[in-house]
């Protein structure tokens, strides 16, 4: 089996088709719950926000090759970020109750350095949340034993050049 290269793209993750519902449902209702929000809900129903999930879910992208996580997304504020594999500590599954009424799964990247309420990247609805999840985690695993082993290559590699040295200077001798 031969590895990937840096720039192969090992998993594309797929929006489910209930995120655009859950989405809407959930932007509705806060929009609802806040008093500034009220008056701007009739937009949301009447076609703003079906506009605005739609525009979400063809924005969003989220790739896994062999030493990042590469996300994209967003309407207004569009975001994209390329973490490392090494980085990441955590992949976290979570779903709220109208994240669970709609069958939806949220996936948090958290990163070295971040803080403890932030997460490097925020993932709802993908298709098959947990086994790209397990994938992301395989990789960034798989990675983490490459660079473990690279101290080890190199002392083996520079001993090799050693030997190599004192051979090509003729410091080998013959046993009596």
């Amino acid at each position: 089996m031969t590895e990937p290269r840096q720039d192969e793209h090992l998993w594309r993750a797929e929006l489910a088709p209930a995120v655009t519902r859950y989405l809407f449902a959930s932007r509705a209702l806060g929009l609802l719950a806040s008093i500034i929000g009220i008056p701007l809900l009739p937009f949301w129903l009447l076609g703003f926000g079906q506009w605005y999930v739609r525009d979400w879910a063809q924005r969003f992208s989220c790739t896994l090759t062999a030493e990042r996580l590469h996300i994209e997304q967003g309407v207004f504020i569009r975001t994209q970020s390329d973490i490392p594999l090494d980085r990441i500590t955590d992949l976290r599954l979570y779903h709220g109750p109208l994240m669970r009424f709609f069958g939806v799964l949220g996936l948090k990247v958290e990163t070295a350095g971040q803080g403890a309420t932030q997460s490097e990247g925020n993932l709802i609805g993908i298709v098959d949340s947990s086994a790209f999840r397990d994938a992301v985690l395989r990789q960034r695993d798989a990675i983490s034993l490459l660079a473990d082993a690279d101290p080890f290559q190199e002392q083996v590699l520079e001993l090799l050049n050693q030997i190599l040295a004192t051979l090509k200077a003729g410091g080998c001798s013959s046993p009596s």
